[in-house]
């Protein structure tokens, strides 16, 4: 999970989450882009097929012909208490679905984004959930 919102000072933030938080950050400022370019996390790129700027969502797949050796993604932003955002996203693989992963991880970021959060300032780590 990382928090996004006053400082944009690299500061203490390790080189790994850099590069994750450049795509956190920039995923939702054009639909357009995103679709085309996909999420690359982790040097993986990830297809996007659902874009909801509202409600703070963006998912898809890795390219694969076989869907179960396929790899979902799922990025979900919501503003802080002090309107900054918080970011949280999961990768999961078969039997794990969109329709499962994404609701967990609206649930995840509501109950527990007001906590400190991995911040240039701050440099704290939240926990970030096992993956699926």
């Amino acid at each position: 999970m990382l928090s996004h919102g006053r400082s944009a000072r690299g500061g203490g933030l390790d080189n790994t989450i850099t590069s994750h938080a450049q795509a956190f950050l920039t995923a939702f400022n054009d639909r357009d882009t995103t679709f085309g370019q996909g999420l690359n996390i982790g040097g993986v790129n990830y297809e996007v097929h659902r874009f909801y700027d509202e409600e703070g969502m963006i998912y898809g797949r890795t390219h694969s012909v076989d869907p179960q050796e396929g790899e979902g993604v799922a990025l979900v932003r919501q503003p802080d208490s002090k309107g900054a955002f918080v970011f949280a996203l999961v990768t999961y693989r078969f039997p794990i679905l969109s329709a499962k992963a994404v609701p967990e991880l609206q649930a995840f970021l509501k109950q527990w984004g007001a906590m400190p959060a991995c911040t240039p300032a701050s440099g704290v780590r939240a926990p970030v959930p096992a993956r699926a």
